[in-house]
């Protein structure tokens, strides 16, 4: 389905996209110094690079590379499951459940980190959940660590997740230091090589004050609002909490989360048909609908739908949180880690600006949960009709 998408659908890059694509297929020239004034984008940029030196420089192998990670993703989740409930063979239907989810198939058009990073961060998990661990497993998690986080750098809520999994669950203090140790040595290396590498330029750089102030911007609640300034100091963040008061910064936390959380479509729309500018490799009768941003029948009956499947699955993950709760001791201490990983996100996300494309990476392990409250909803029902059918 994703290759027939890509074929029906060939969105040309566009804004930062475009901007690295190009770098990568000029064999990473940059004359116009983009990397060295937003060194967040080296990582994935180098990444295109070697898969386009590699396969070719046509904007379909990155694409097929997505569905490659997809595939991935996919795979994980079905491994992470069996591990986390105990089971064999008989969870196999998970695939099909997760499969469908169609922000997934939009999101093959989207040249970015997203769906790499979720590749690489389902892995992990897998490493980290894996009932032994041999050394050859350690190491891979520790360079699977390093790698999400220089990727993303919100990839450090995987690393504290991780850890306290260490900790609290497998009471392995020594090799938590080790991995944090490791993990930190190998970020900081990576950044100083690319630093030099690039000639990063950080005066260019916006500061970390400047996320967190447009996190609580009132028009927007939290959204870019085109107010990113090299000036923000963490004196003036503090001045603007103040300003607006407990109650307002309440209401915006409260308005920024509820919309990042309950958008459902992470913005999939956006990505995955482009704007009313987008360009097309071919053009055909849909590509000529999907430039009718606001009209486009295709756009909205997808947008409903994304909507109204992320809701479902959501309902079945609170229902599939509870069964966990209320199950076997040793499933939820070792599920654990997935909770630490929501609850740092939504913590990170209340301070810092949003785009609900942020959480995309969250999207396996809410279909953990959701596949967990279907099936708890089968069993009752299934109990119900043999009740019914007893009685008769």
């Amino acid at each position: 389905i994703s290759l027939m998408f890509i074929y029906i659908v060939p969105l040309e890059p566009f804004s930062d996209m475009l901007s690295i694509f190009n770098i990568a297929i000029s064999g990473m020239k940059d004359p116009e110094g983009y990397l060295s004034n937003y060194n967040n984008q080296i990582p994935i940029t180098v990444y295109l690079w070697i898969i386009t030196k590699v396969f070719g420089k046509k904007i379909i192998i990155p694409k097929i590379f997505n569905i490659v990670c997809d595939v991935v993703i996919l795979y994980f989740v079905y491994k992470i499951y069996q591990i986390l409930f105990d089971k064999k063979d008989e969870c196999k239907s998970i695939v099909w459940f997760v499969a469908p989810f169609l922000p997934v198939i939009l999101y093959t058009n989207h040249i970015y980190n997203d769906v790499l990073y979720t590749a690489l961060t389902m892995t992990l998990l897998y490493m980290v959940l894996k009932s032994k661990w041999s050394t050859l497993n350690y190491v891979i998690m520790c360079v699977i660590s390093v790698i999400q986080y220089v990727i993303r750098p919100v990839g450090i809520i995987y690393i504290i997740a991780l850890t306290m999994h260490m900790v609290l669950y497998r009471k392995d203090i020594k090799k938590a230091v080790i991995y944090v140790f490791i993990s930190m040595t190998f970020i900081t290396l990576i950044g100083k090589v690319n630093d030099r590498v690039f000639n990063v330029d950080k005066s260019k750089q916006f500061p970390v004050w400047s996320f967190i102030q447009m996190g609580v911007n009132e028009e927007e609640f939290g959204f870019q609002d085109g107010t990113h300034s090299h000036d923000w100091t963490m004196d003036d963040c503090i001045k603007k909490y103040k300003d607006l008061g407990v109650k307002k910064v309440l209401t915006i936390y409260g308005k920024k989360t509820l919309w990042m959380w309950s958008e459902g479509t992470y913005q999939a729309e956006r990505y995955g048909f482009g704007d009313s500018f987008a360009q097309f490799s071919r053009e055909n009768s849909i590509t000529q609908s999907l430039l009718d941003v606001n009209n486009s029948f295709i756009r909205i009956a997808l947008e409903k739908l994304m909507k109204a499947q992320y809701y479902i699955y959501m309902v079945l993950a609170l229902i599939g949180i509870v069964v966990i709760r209320k199950g076997k001791k040793e499933q939820y201490n070792r599920q654990a880690v997935l909770m630490y990983l929501i609850c740092g996100f939504f913590c990170f996300y209340l301070l810092w600006e949003i785009k609900s494309r942020y959480i995309y990476s969250m999207y396996p392990i809410i279909m953990i949960y959701a596949y967990a409250g279907w099936e708890r909803v089968c069993k009752e029902v299934l109990k119900r009709k043999n009740k019914l059918i007893t009685t008769d």
